[in-house]
């Protein structure tokens, strides 16, 4: 079974860890913030990267203005920064 899947970062870890993907038979799609690291990625094992894709619609978020943690069934399980400790996270007002 393939799946298409989109892969963010290919720094020392996210390029070969999506070059496997690819290599199995997955429809990859990448995107780094360096446009050429994507690129290369390309050029080395097919697949696409997300800067020459058409920029999708914007989409409303889930929970509005108020953000994805609004719209979760259990809040508190979502942290708010990934800089804080278990237990520190926000949930919403």
């Amino acid at each position: 079974m393939t799946a298409s899947v989109a892969f963010l970062g290919l720094g020392v870890m996210g390029f070969p860890m999506a070059g496997h993907l690819a290599a199995k038979g997955h429809d990859v799609t990448v995107y780094n913030r360096t446009a050429s690291k994507a690129e290369s990625w390309v050029g080395k094992h097919g697949g696409k990267s997300a800067r020459r894709l058409p920029a999708p619609l914007p989409a409303p978020l889930p929970g509005g203005e108020r953000g994805i943690r609004a719209a979760a069934p259990h809040p508190r399980l979502l942290p708010s920064r990934s800089r804080e400790g278990p237990g520190e996270g926000r949930t919403p007002d």
